[in-house]
């Protein structure tokens, strides 16, 4: 189960991504709730400030434990908070803080978040760490498991797009780009019954990833977990003809 061990008095590590935070944020409750003398870090990694989930709730919770400190980071520029760190948390970014020896961690977020987490812990000596998943175990994409064998993608309803030609591999079909009616590859293999999967709208990121065949792409919205050698067609765009594996 993933609870808080709230007997014990070693320090607490609360490291979470997006709206990963909830179940760490519970814990951060009963803290303070119990007026805690424990040593508390919190990390949280989000987009930007306006995807920023019970920000002020946070520190409100952290300013009642006089052994806590928090730090937040945001993938993309956009607005920003005092003290944010602008950039992702990484690997990287967790082995450069001072963070307490004997601790116990608590992380929750997508499985390449955690997994990266709980690496960083174990190279600097921290090897309890308790996961708990929030997003999908491992790429869904490319395909969708007993699809109709007799599904035919096709051109979208309107007039060809005027954009960089964008193949979609396993489904055997292209058609050009068109940008100004489609925000992002997601929306345009939809368009053009491609199948595919994503749960962007639930909160739940990195269903959509997908991997990228050839070509390249640009990031219009920075996920707050990077998805690793794929893309997330939901939040880039094509910079030039592309091939993904969907």
């Amino acid at each position: 189960m993933f609870t808080l061990d709230s007997q014990a008095e070693n320090p607490a590590v609360l490291i979470s991504a997006g709206i990963g935070v909830t179940p760490v944020l519970a814990m951060l409750y009963v803290l303070a709730a119990a007026d805690s003398q424990r040593v508390v870090r919190w990390l949280h990694t989000a987009r930007d400030g306006q995807r920023h989930p019970f920000a002020t709730g946070t520190r409100a919770l952290l300013a009642r434990l006089p052994n806590a400190r928090g730090q937040v980071y945001f993938s993309r520029s956009g607005p920003s908070e005092d003290g944010v760190i602008a950039g992702p948390l990484t690997n990287m970014a967790l082995r450069r803080l001072p963070l307490p020896e004997d601790v116990t961690v608590y992380t929750c977020g997508p499985q390449a978040f955690m997994d990266e987490i709980a690496s960083a812990c174990r190279s600097i000596g921290n090897t309890d760490v308790r996961k708990k998943l929030f997003g999908s175990p491992d790429a869904i994409n490319p395909g969708i498991a007993g699809a109709s064998p007799v599904h035919r993608p096709q051109a979208p309803d309107g007039a060809p797009g005027d954009g960089p030609l964008v193949t979609f591999s396993r489904s055997g079909f292209s058609a050009p780009w068109a940008g100004q009616r489609y925000a992002s590859p997601l929306e345009f293999a939809e368009a053009c019954d491609v199948l595919t999967r994503w749960a962007c709208c639930s909160g739940v990121c990195h269903v959509c990833s997908t991997p990228i065949v050839s070509g390249v792409v640009r990031c219009v919205d920075n996920p707050p977990v990077p998805p690793g050698g794929e893309v997330l067609v939901c939040s880039c765009q094509p910079d030039g003809p592309i091939v993904l594996d969907m």
